[in-house]
C-alpha cells in the first residue's frame, strides 16, 4: 500500500469523524432552541445593575443601548461607561427615557487602569454600581424587554455563579459583515453547544455576563483579569474554581454589526481565534479534524483529482449549505434562512486561514490597538514604534 493510499484512508475516517460532528451539532442546536421558554414572572428579583462599556457613540450604539433601558424588570441601574475621547457627545435623556424602576449613571473613563480595553472601563465604572446582582453586556448588543428576567433567574440558585448569553446576528450590512454573521450564526453556537455537552459549562461569553458580588469577590474582582485577553473566559473559569456553576441561558442576544470590510473581519476573528487558543489549546488545535470540506478538498487531491472527490467536495458543500440555511432558521438570525447560504464555502475557507493564522501568530488587534498575547492568555500592548517595525 502506498503512502498516498494510506493518507487517504486516514483522510477518509477524519471526514467520518467531521460529518458525525456536524450531525452531532444540528441535533445541539435543535435541542437548545426547542427549549427556549419566556421566564417565570415569580419573584423574589434582586435588583441590577448593567453594566455598559462603550467605545464608540453613534446611531446604532444609541439604539442598542436603548434597549437595556427599557427593561420589564422591577429596580434596575444601568451604568454607562464611555471613553474619555467620545464622553461629551453622550446625551443619555435623548437615550433613556423616564423610568421609575430604572436609574442611569455616566461614568466617564479617563484612565488606563488595565490592559484590556473592556476591563480598563469597567474599573472604572465599578464604584457607581449599586445593586447586589452585576450584568456586563457589550455595547454591539441589543436585546429585548424580558432580557435582564431570563439573565438574573438562574443567579436565584445559589449554586449558579455565572449566567452567559451567546449573541446570534439577524443583519449585515456588508458582504464581509454577511460572511462574519454567518460564522457567528453557524459555526461557533453549533461548536460551543457540543463543547458544552461534552465537558459542561465552563466558559462565558461579552455579550451577556451576570454575576452576584460575591461571586465577583470570590473570583478576586475585575482587578484580576486587568491582563487578560479572554475576560469572559477567565470570569468562568474562576467561577468554577471556586465552586460555582456556570449556565447558558436560552436567551439570545441579538449583535449588531457593523459595516465591516474583510480586513476588519479577519482581525475580529483572529481575536477571537487567539482568545481559543490561549483558553483551551489542546481543544482549538485538533478542532482542524471538524473542517469537513477542508478534509474533502485534501482527499480529492490524494485521489488525484478524481470525479469521487469531485463529488465528494460538492456534497460537502451542499450539505454545509443545507445546515447554514438551518441553523439561520433555528436561532432566527439571518432572515430569510437562506440569506447567504451560498457564502458557506467562503466562510469555511475563512474560518480554516484564521485557525491556521492564529497559530502564527502572537498579536491580536482590538480598538484599534495591538496586543501580544502570552501562552497564558495574558497580553501586553505593543508600543506604535514596534508595531510600525513588525508585522501582525
Amino acid at each position: 500500500m502506498s503512502l498516498v493510499e494510506i493518507l487517504r484512508i486516514l483522510v477518509s475516517a477524519v471526514i467520518g469523524f467531521a460529518l458525525l460532528f456536524h450531525l452531532w451539532a444540528l441535533y445541539e442546536v435543535w435541542a437548545f432552541t426547542a427549549r427556549r421558554q419566556a421566564p417565570s414572572p415569580n419573584g423574589p428579583w434582586p435588583p441590577v445593575s448593567v453594566l455598559k462599556p462603550l467605545g464608540a457613540w453613534n446611531a446604532e450604539v444609541q439604539a442598542n443601548l436603548a434597549t437595556f433601558c427599557a427593561q420589564d424588570y422591577p429596580r434596575y441601574q444601568v451604568v454607562v461607561g464611555p471613553r474619555a475621547d467620545i464622553a461629551p457627545r453622550v446625551r443619555l435623556d435623548a437615550v433613556c427615557t423616564s423610568d421609575a424602576r430604572r436609574e442611569v449613571t455616566l461614568v466617564t473613563c479617563d484612565e488606563r487602569r488595565a490592559v484590556n480595553p473592556k476591563i480598563n472601563q469597567v474599573l472604572q465604572m465599578m464604584p457607581a454600581v449599586r445593586h447586589p446582582v452585576i450584568v456586563l453586556a457589550d455595547a454591539d448588543m441589543r436585546v429585548t424587554p424580558e432580557y435582564l428576567r431570563h439573565v438574573v433567574a438562574p443567579l436565584r440558585d445559589p449554586a449558579v455563579g455565572v449566567v452567559t448569553c451567546y449573541h446570534i446576528a439577524r443583519e449585515a450590512p456588508t458582504l464581509p459583515a454577511l460572511v462574519e454573521a454567518l460564522l457567528v450564526n453557524t459555526e461557533y453556537l453549533p461548536s460551543i453547544l457540543v463543547g458544552r455537552r461534552l465537558q459542561g459549562m465552563h466558559f462565558a461569553f461579552g455579550a451577556t455576563i451576570a454575576l452576584r458580588r460575591d461571586v465577583l469577590e470570590a473570583i478576586g474582582g475585575f482587578e484580576a483579569l486587568a491582563d487578560f485577553l479572554a475576560d469572559d473566559y477567565q470570569i468562568a473559569h474562576r467561577a468554577i474554581a471556586a465552586g460555582y456553576r456556570v449556565v447558558l441561558s436560552d436567551y439570545l442576544v441579538e449583535s449588531r454589526l457593523p459595516p465591516m470590510t474583510w480586513r476588519e473581519v479577519v482581525l475580529h476573528q483572529l481575536r477571537w481565534a487567539r482568545t481559543n487558543r490561549a483558553c483551551q489549546p489542546t481543544g482549538w488545535f485538533f478542532s482542524l479534524v471538524t473542517h469537513l470540506t477542508f478534509w474533502c478538498v485534501v482527499w480529492w487531491v490524494l485521489s488525484g483529482f478524481s470525479l469521487t472527490g469531485q463529488r465528494l467536495v460538492a456534497l460537502s458543500v451542499l450539505f454545509r449549505v443545507v445546515q447554514t440555511m438551518y441553523y439561520n432558521a433555528r436561532v432566527e438570525g439571518l432572515q430569510p434562512a437562506w440569506s447567504g447560504a451560498w457564502l458557506a464555502p467562503v466562510r469555511a475557507a475563512l474560518f480554516f486561514f484564521v485557525w491556521l493564522w492564529s497559530h502564527l501568530t502572537d498579536r491580536v488587534v482590538w480598538a484599534g490597538r495591538v496586543y501580544e498575547v502570552f501562552p497564558d492568555g495574558r497580553m501586553r500592548e505593543v508600543p506604535a514604534e514596534e508595531v510600525a517595525a513588525g508585522k501582525m
